[in-house]
């Protein structure tokens, strides 16, 4: 048994009984028939709900959360009223937990088991999208947007979620994303991979995302581990560095400025990072996580494949042919790293020396990562 506090401002009005959630197998359940036009953050009055959970349950539920998009920034209090709210659900496998194009009522956690997400192509056949194993979250987009489910999801084994109902979700979050979404979206508008997007898919990828800072030398992503996340600069700049098969030193073999991006290969590719990328100064970077990068970047995703085969390699560099300079081939075997150069943002690259102040034009290049 739970308790849903209805409160207005901070004060409680009324308690209210809430039954525990256990979907039926085949999980089949009456669904809202339409979605009403919704505001702000939702009703004026909001319902609090109080579902009790032992201090193992809400840290295990807190776990499962602290990478999720959507959490990212909420106070300690906001985070708690979504904890408190709640509910846990099991689900057997083949269970249809949200289907493509109906009304969405809940957002959900995964705490374990396997999902499936389908998408229907233009010809109506259920394609594969992406497998959650274990962990993430999905049905927030329903939510955010008041339209349909734009996915289904699946069970392929026996798991358990925790969902959240629309009104809580609108309430905390909804508030929250609505000035990230605005910070993100100018930005947004400004990366060039991203020019084919609409305004709306724009402001989808934008609250998808979250800002990471890192020091200056700081790791960001590091060579032949697995890729989860895709980078996009916000501000600094970040070296992509790969070591020389034969000796293991790192070679410098692009780098990124505001605009640029960096992390799709391993996600678009499914294999380990091609290369490391460090911050060379303050550097702050929009993050996304390897489910939203495949729901949402679409045709992005067909300029980033077409970009990748000008990517250039440290054995690229150390081969003394034709396109490299006789100064280049000769500072890259002293070891001096000397190729800089704008990546994924502009058709044109400028290489030059770390000992050098000024540049001299080059081919179009771009760093393998």
């Amino acid at each position: 048994m739970s308790l849903v506090v209805e409160a207005k401002g901070d004060q409680v009005a009324s308690l209210q009984p809430v039954l525990p959630v256990q979907f039926p197998k085949g999980m089949s359940r009456a669904r809202r028939g339409s979605i009403s036009a919704e505001s702000g953050c939702g009703t004026t009055t909001w319902k609090k709900t109080v579902i009790p959970k032992s201090p193992e349950t809400i840290d295990r539920i807190k776990k499962s959360v602290q990478h999720c998009f959507l959490f990212a920034g909420l106070e300690a209090e906001q985070i708690n009223d979504i904890v408190n709210a709640m509910a846990e659900t099991k689900v057997q496998a083949g269970n249809t937990v949200i289907s493509q194009n109906e009304p969405g009522d809940y957002f959900y956690v995964i705490d374990s088991g396997t999902f499936q997400v389908y998408k229907k192509d233009a010809q109506g056949d259920q394609q594969k999208v992406f497998v959650y194993e274990g962990s993430g979250s999905f049905g927030e987009l329903a939510l955010m947007y008041n339209c349909p489910r734009a996915a289904t999801v699946q069970a392929l084994t026996d798991g358990v979620l925790w969902r959240v109902d629309r009104e809580t979700f609108r309430h905390i979050i909804i508030g929250h994303a609505a000035h990230k979404r605005k910070m993100f979206e100018q930005f947004l508008s400004n990366v060039p991979v991203l020019a084919n997007l609409t305004a709306s898919e724009r402001a989808q990828v934008a609250d998808c995302l979250r800002s990471e800072s890192f020091a200056v030398g700081e790791l960001i992503i590091k060579q032949d581990d697995a890729g989860s996340e895709f980078y996009l600069v916000e501000s600094g700049e970040a070296v992509a560095m790969q070591k020389d098969p034969e000796t293991e030193q790192e070679i410098e073999v692009g780098r990124m400025k505001v605009g640029d991006y960096f992390g799709e290969r391993a996600l678009l590719c499914h294999e380990p990072r091609a290369a490391s990328v460090y911050a060379v100064g303050p550097t702050r970077c929009a993050v996304m996580d390897r489910a939203s990068f495949e729901r949402l970047l679409g045709e992005c995703k067909h300029i980033m494949r077409r970009t990748m085969r000008e990517y250039r390699t440290a054995r690229d560099l150390l081969s003394p042919v034709a396109s490299k300079t006789k100064r280049d081939v000769e500072a890259v075997q002293a070891g001096v790293k000397v190729f800089s150069f704008d990546v994924a943002s502009s058709s044109s690259s400028s290489v030059s020396s770390s000992s050098a102040s000024s540049s001299s034009s080059a081919s179009s290049d771009q760093a393998s990562r």
